[in-house]
């Protein structure tokens, strides 16, 4: 069925009597716009009249799209909300036979009328009244505990279907609304995107649906009544309150997260801290609103503050670990000491000495060597002692633990440098990787939209070619039909005056029938071609016998009849008549008709085969999208798993290095000066 449009609608709903078939809609008057057009208020799904009726005035909801299971969803949300009379709901009825065009009905759904104004409406007229911005938000909540008490969801909450009269709620368009009754079923929308979970799919339906835009609508609530400047700075009011679908889609880059998470209060802090978690998750584990009061703040949840990936690595940061044996070793253990005698050490470095000073006196004394011997002779002493001793020092058994001790401590460092150096690579490689994926994205997102403008504009094109179409055709009509009406009219002007003439007529001058005019005149005027009223004119003043009071007689006579006559003639053409002037300008109708359903059939042709088209591009589009993102994520995943493995060895590199120092206190007294002077000085 080619479903009507708004348009449509209101050019039907100019004659409530014809087309509702309620009787109480058809003694309805529309209300009117500035144009004197049935005013119309547009959504997405449906357009809303308003009908003033003799008791009270209601919302004639008239549907541009139509759903199989539209009146049984009805049905079952109109029944369980009368069974229990939540005063967040209006009345409303749902007529299948609601709305006849084009001699077809269509289903309407007639609801009570509500006075009030939308919920951004109220939130801009009260901007210097925080007060009743915070009632508001207490209230909203006191209306989503109820709905969930009862297993409702609205499953559409946005400020333009939560009106506020007298300070108090009321929720309108009940399109998508779940209640028991339609459990596995999917939902027709997914609601306004500046309010809902970014993850919304038409197969969640259910009681929890309103717990996102429930969370956002109550903390955007409680934020304005805290500072009212909020809705200035982040341009409330956009088809939205504070946070748009940018700012869910991105939580972390969004300026007004930022500016709410700023403000002071830690109990809102927490709630917009956990919608910021909640982008993250999976909407059916997102739970109920949660008062926001001090009693329920906790502060910000560890769980939904910003991480940075990779996290940085800082060489002198301590890792957080329980004390281990390190620091027993540290404390406990008592340093080593050298534990051989150096006997021989003694006695060798006992006769070198010796020997280098009986030499040195003997030859000073004697002067027997040259100056330069003596001066070799004086430092090669020293320096043979030192050599010798160096070398036994190294040969020591308390030596080698200590070697291989400074072996292990070099040999620690060099891996840890080039495990960090490893890291802060894979750093680099990650995020330019992010860096890739974001150019990518951006040139994937730039193409996504050149399709869907290039579907639009050949769409548009399908619709401008329709409309100049519908406009010739409907110019043809109203130039026929006007003909056809100006002659009708003709025709029946054409029948009045033969009446009048052939009536004036029949209307005989007889004796006694004009009060003056006896048989002599009688026969004057019959010699002058006078018979009957129609033969009364100008001319009768010329003939003899014929005064002015005479002649104004005459004319009397012929006056009262045309009177007599004008009373009785006919007020339209016969059925027959009308009949055949209808049939000559019907085969002009009907082909009139015919190129209308010919051009709509076109233009709803042309948009399958438009929509069948893209569809497929759209489809080859989103797999190439997934392939890319598939492609990234796994490389992403890689990296991300590479750099933890590399961040755990950094990590345990650094606790046995850490390990390892404090195990250098064991050998701080075997050094070589101490060898030495436990050598020289015969320490043991």
């Amino acid at each position: 069925m080619d479903w009507p449009i708004a348009t449509d609608f209101q050019e039907a709903i100019q004659n409530p009597s014809f087309c509702f078939e309620d009787q109480e809609l058809k003694t309805g008057v529309p209300k009117l716009d500035v144009i004197g057009l049935p005013a119309v208020i547009s959504g997405r799904f449906a357009c809303v009249f308003q009908v003033k009726c003799k008791r009270k005035r209601y919302a004639v909801r008239c549907f541009t799209s139509h759903f199989a299971d539209q009146e049984e969803r009805y049905q079952i949300i109109s029944s369980y909300l009368q069974k229990y009379r939540l005063k967040y709901f209006v009345d409303f009825q749902f007529i299948p036979r609601g709305i006849r065009i084009r001699g077809k009905w269509y289903p309407i759904l007639k609801m009570e009328w509500t006075e009030g104004v939308s919920l951004t409406q109220y939130i801009e007229a009260n901007l210097t009244n925080p007060r009743a911005i915070h009632d508001i938000a207490d209230k909203f909540f006191d209306m989503l505990t109820a709905l969930r008490q009862h297993s409702i969801a609205h499953a559409d909450l946005q400020h333009g279907n939560i009106l506020i009269a007298n300070s108090e709620l009321k929720l309108v368009d009940y399109d998508g609304m779940f209640v028991p009754g339609l459990e596995n079923k999917l939902s027709h929308e997914v609601g306004q995107a500046n309010y809902q979970h970014p993850g919304r799919t038409n197969k969640t339906f259910n009681k929890d649906l309103d717990n996102f835009s429930g969370w956002l609508i109550y903390t955007s609530l409680l934020a304005i009544s805290l500072d009212p400047t909020l809705w200035s700075r982040l341009q409330g009011g956009d088809e939205r309150l504070l946070l748009s679908e940018n700012d869910l889609k991105d939580p972390f880059q969004s300026r007004a997260f930022r500016e709410i998470e700023a403000l002071s209060d830690p109990a809102l802090h927490d709630s917009i801290c956990r919608i910021k978690s909640f982008v993250f998750v999976d909407i059916s584990q997102i739970p109920a609103p949660v008062k926001c009061s001090p009693s329920n703040s906790t502060g910000s949840s560890s769980s939904t503050r910003s991480t940075t990936w990779p996290p940085p690595y800082q060489q002198n940061k301590q890792p957080q670990q329980e004390p281990d044996n390190a620091e027993w070793i540290a404390q406990s253990i008592k340093p080593l000491h050298f534990e051989s005698p150096c006997t021989s050490e003694r006695i060798v470095l006992f006769e070198v000495t010796s020997a280098w000073i009986l030499m040195v006196v003997v030859g000073g004394l004697m002067s027997i060597l040259g100056v330069s011997f003596m001066a070799g002779l004086l430092a090669g002493g020293p320096i043979f002692i030192f050599m010798y001793l160096r070398i036994k020092y190294r040969k020591l058994p308390e030596i080698t633990p200590l070697l291989e001790f400074k072996r292990t401590i070099s040999q620690l460092r060099t891996d840890l440098y080039l495990q960090e150096k490893e890291y802060r690579q894979l750093s680099n490689r990650l995020n330019s990787l992010s860096r890739e994926e974001e150019r990518k994205f951006k040139k994937i997102e730039k193409k996504g939209k050149l399709l869907v403008e290039q579907e639009k504009k050949e769409v548009d094109a399908v619709s401008n070619r329709m409309n100049q179409d519908l406009k010739r055709v409907t110019r043809d009509r109203q130039k026929i039909t006007q003909q056809r009406d100006s002659e009708i009219m003709r025709e029946f002007k054409i029948r009045q005056n033969q009446y009048l003439t052939t009536g004036l007529s029949n209307a005989r001058l007889t004796e006694g029938s004009i009060s003056g005019i006896g048989p002599n005149l009688l026969a004057t005027l019959r010699v002058n071609g006078v018979y009957s009223a129609a033969d009364i004119n100008n001319r009768i003043s010329n003939i003899p016998g014929f005064g002015p009071n005479r002649v104004v007689s005459l004319f009397a006579f012929r006056k009262m009849v045309t009177r007599r006559l004008e009373s009785s003639m006919p007020k339209t053409l016969s059925r027959h008549e009308l009949d055949t002037i209808n049939q000559k300008y019907s085969p002009q109708l009907t082909s009139l008709n015919q190129q209308e359903q010919t051009i709509r059939a076109r233009a709803q042709r042309d948009n399958i085969a438009i929509n069948g088209r893209y569809r497929q591009e759209h489809d080859k589009f989103n797999q190439e999208t997934n392939k890319v993102k598939m492609q990234y994520e796994n490389n992403r995943n890689s990296l991300e798993v590479s750099l933890k493995t590399d961040k755990e060895k950094v990590d345990g590199l650094m606790k046995e290095l850490q390990y390892r120092e404090k195990y250098r206190t064991v050998y701080r007294n075997i050094t070589f000066p101490k060898y030495v002077e436990r050598v020289v000085f015969l320490k043991r």
